[in-house]
Order: C-alpha cells, then structure tokens, then sequence
C-alpha cells in the first residue's frame, strides 16, 4: 500500500525555544494536530498516541518513541514495531529569512497495516492529510502570533 508522506512549513513570527515547547509536551499535540486524541507519556523516551478512527474502530493506538528532541531546533519521532499504524514524524524550527520569526517545518510519514482494518486507517490518514495539517499550522500560527493561550495545564 506504500507509505503517505505529508510536509508542510509556516513561519511564525515567535522565537524559535517557544515554538519548540509547545510541540515539545506531547500530552498537548492533540490541541495541534487534530487527529490526535491523546498523547500518553509513558518514560523519557515512549509515549501512547491514540488517533479517532472511524467505526468500526472507533480509535487506535500505538506506541511511539522519541527518536531525536533538539530544544529550539528539532523534534522527531518514529512508532514502536507493532504499532498498527507505522508512522513517524519530525518538526524542525529554522530562523525565517530577514528576522521574522521562526520557520515551522512538520514532516509526517504514515504507512498503514494491510488488511481490512488497514482500509479504514488508509481512508482516514488519506481523507486530505495534506490539508489538514496545513490547516493545523495555520491555526498554530495564529494562536502563537495572537497570543491566544490554549487551556494549557501547566505540568
């Protein structure tokens, strides 16, 4: 079924160590990536994502593990062997051109199981992921540059 890569960038005009830590507390990638229901950390390195899924599967789970986490410049990460959706991605925050800010490039790479279950999750990371996430940046961008705080629990 090969694999689904999805990349987009925005520039935000924000310091490039703030970007970082939004992206950085997995627990609330949810509240920037859509997708996503919830991100458990489980130690330093493992996290549980949880994506919605359409019925019959309701939602679906897989454990992924940090795979670099450079504070101001990069995040990646890469699901663990048996995820049920291998997939992986990184952020990485570039200083824009001219001083405005920080460029916010997110790379994500999807390759669904096979299967009829693998249906379904192929439909749904295919629906329009391309647009989604660039609709996910571009709300990123106006929260970071508007100031608007998300209910943000502050660990």
């Amino acid at each position: 079924m090969g694999e689904t890569v999805v990349r987009d960038a925005v520039t935000i005009g924000k310091p490039a160590e703030q970007l970082y830590a939004v992206w950085r507390d997995l627990p609330g990638l949810p509240l920037l990536m859509t997708h996503l229901r919830s991100v458990e950390v489980l130690d330093d390195k493992r996290s549980r994502w949880t994506v919605e899924a359409p019925a019959p599967l309701g939602a679906v789970s897989w454990e992924a593990e940090l795979t670099a986490d450079e504070p101001g410049k990069r995040i990646a990460w890469r699901s663990l062997p048996g995820a049920r959706i291998e997939n992986s991605g990184e952020v990485l925050f570039r200083p824009a051109p001219g001083a405005r800010g920080t460029e916010v490039v997110v790379r994500l790479t999807y390759r669904p199981p096979g299967g009829s279950a693998g249906a379904v999750i192929a439909r749904m990371f295919n629906q329009e992921p391309s647009q989604q996430l660039r609709d996910d940046l571009m709300r990123f961008k106006r929260e970071q540059e508007l100031g608007l705080e998300h209910h943000h629990h502050h660990h």
